[in-house]
């Protein structure tokens, strides 16, 4: 319903049902209701299932006991349930450390919709340290950082996500800037939810840090110069 444009629709069904405001079900919400250009509330369901406990007996072990036989006067141990396999529990686990990024990197772009952008920058240094390797909120927190007027942090910390280094002389940036220019028309870069960044907008943000912190780096070298400078006998 909500790729046929029937965000409405779908939460009016989900209101009838009484699920509207299931944890199971607030990710599917927060994309409706900010479909009707409703942040504050999709904000709220996603902080709702962020407040629900993540663990419970039935997601910890893999198994459902709900159905299982009733046997009397048995010692307990002799029947209780096997301990799910490692490799079972490790998915396990990886499956609730996405589910936590999505909503968390999900929240953070909300709050930014909303001017937060401190709270939406926390949410997204959580999000880093949850998942470094994840592209997404590396790619949100850059963009964050950018729009706000924080370019020296944002390219700096995008460019080590990239692994480039860092004290490279000017040129060097130019250059790369140019070999990674995006083909076709990019859009602009836009905070990504669900985890999901467009090639292009990426490589849009890579050639404006690219070329900023070549600016940047001459900056600094001019500085530099000019620092010495003032120490010259002339002076």
């Amino acid at each position: 319903m909500l790729c046929d444009g029937q965000a409405h629709a779908l939460l009016e069904l989900l209101h009838i049902y009484g699920v509207r405001h299931s944890a199971a079900l607030s990710d599917l919400v927060a994309d409706a209701l900010l479909c009707e250009f409703e942040p504050a509330q999709a904000l709220s369901a996603i902080e709702s299932a962020l407040e629900t406990p993540r663990v419970t007996a039935r997601v910890t072990t893999g198994f459902d006991t709900s159905h299982a036989p009733a046997v009397a006067h048995t010692p307990a141990a002799a029947h209780a349930p096997t301990a799910p396999p490692p490799k079972a529990s490790a998915a396990t686990d990886a499956d609730l450390r996405r589910t936590e990024l999505r909503r968390r990197n999900n929240r953070a772009c909300l709050l930014t919709c909303m001017d937060r952008f401190g709270e939406a920058e926390e949410e997204l240094l959580q999000c880093v340290r949850l998942a470094p390797t994840e592209l997404a909120p590396n790619f949100n927190l850059a963009l964050l950082r950018w729009q706000v007027g924080e370019k020296d942090a944002a390219a700096d910390g995008w460019l080590r996500f990239r692994r480039q280094p860092l004290e490279a002389p000017p040129n060097f940036y130019e250059e790369l800037a140019t070999r990674w220019q995006p083909t076709g028309m990019p859009p602009p870069p836009t905070s990504q939810v669900s985890g999901h960044v467009d090639p292009l907008s990426a490589a849009t943000l890579d050639r404006a840090m690219l070329r900023h912190w070549a600016a940047f780096r001459s900056r600094k070298a001019m500085e530099l110069h000019w620092g010495r400078a003032k120490d010259g006998p002339w002076l």
